[in-house]
C-alpha cells in the first residue's frame, strides 16, 4: 500500500522483441518473418484476452482496472499497427545490409 502514494511511479518497457530486431541487419528475412509472425500472434492473443474484459461502466469493475485495460489494448493495437506498417522495412534492411556484407 506504500507504494500506491507515490505520485511519480516509473514506466519501464523491455522487449526482447525489440532488442532482438535492434540486430535484424544480422538476420536472414526467414528469421525476421517468423518473428514478427510470433509477436503478432501473441498481440492477437493479448487482444483477445483484453476483449474479454469488461468494458462497462458498472460498479462491479474499479476505474483504474478499467483504464488500465484499455490502455493495454490501445498499446497493442498500435503496436500491431507499427510492425504491420513496416514489417518491410526491416526484411529490406536486413536483405540491403546482408548483401553490401557480402558483396
Amino acid at each position: 500500500m506504500k507504494g500506491l502514494g507515490s505520485t511519480d511511479p516509473s514506466h519501464k518497457v523491455r522487449s526482447e522483441f525489440l532488442a532482438a530486431l535492434w540486430f535484424a541487419h544480422l538476420m536472414t528475412d526467414e528469421q525476421i518473418d517468423k518473428m514478427i509472425d510470433r509477436k503478432l500472434e501473441e498481440i492477437e492473443g493479448f487482444l483477445k484476452l483484453i476483449d474479454e474484459f469488461p468494458d462497462c461502466n458498472c460498479d462491479s469493475v474499479p476505474k483504474g482496472a478499467q483504464f488500465v485495460a484499455g490502455f493495454g489494448r490501445h498499446m497493442a493495437l498500435q503496436f500491431r499497427k507499427y510492425v504491420e506498417a513496416n514489417r518491410a522495412m526491416l526484411v529490406d534492411e536486413a536483405e540491403k545490409t546482408t548483401r553490401a556484407a557480402v558483396g
